[in-house]
């Protein structure tokens, strides 16, 4: 059985909370069958020619995870669960694409696996799971270094400034897990400072 929707399924449409809900609904429909039937599936995205279905999936979970995680508290959980099941999907998307040449999946599949790891990091970081969000965090250091973002577009690297680093490939691979703990710390206080000036404002 292979059952896929009409609704839009990638990470731009999140900032649309109507959109959310107009979907959510369905997307949690497909959600838990690839919980149910997890072994078809996952001999279905085995296909090389099933990749974009994979793709798409990556999409529909990801928007489906940041919805839950958007609402926090309980929900963290389920967006967790999600997330769990979008990281097999990835990687089946990652196989199915792998010695094709085609360039323009190989950055397609980049992207995806940079959301998730964006939801992956900002759910612990949320929770104060700050030791589960540090390998995220180095993720999304290597992804904006390997695509040489300028500063202007950087969400992550110009934050190695706060412990007078400069954004290199060799300080990111080198970057020890103290001085991850030290950004997220850092991360965190500044981000608690925004919310109470915002608070008094």
């Amino acid at each position: 059985h292979v059952c896929f929707f009409t609704g839009p399924s990638t990470y731009s449409q999140v900032s649309s909370k109507r959109g959310n809900l107009k979907y959510e609904k369905t997307y949690r429909e497909y959600y838990d069958d690839l919980v149910s039937n997890e072994a078809e599936w996952m001999t279905f995205f085995d296909h090389r020619g099933n990749f974009e279905h994979a793709e798409h999936t990556c999409g529909i979970l990801g928007t489906l995870a940041t919805v839950y995680r958007q609402r926090e508290g309980t929900f963290y959980k389920d967006c967790e669960e999600v997330l769990d099941m979008e990281e097999k999907v990835l990687l089946k998307y990652k196989n199915a694409i792998a010695g094709t040449g085609a360039m323009s999946q190989y950055q397609c599949y980049d992207t995806l696996e940079f959301k998730y790891h964006v939801l992956r990091f900002n759910t612990y970081r949320k929770q104060e799971r700050l030791n589960e969000a540090a390998p995220y965090f180095r993720k999304l250091l290597e992804y904006e270094l390997r695509n040489n973002m300028d500063f202007e577009h950087q969400e992550f690297l110009f934050l190695l400034t706060w412990i007078d680093l400069q954004p290199s490939p060799e300080t990111v691979r080198n970057l020890t897990r103290n001085q991850l703990m030290k950004l997220l710390h850092k991360l965190r206080e500044m981000e608690k400072s925004s919310a109470m000036s915002g608070m008094m404002a």
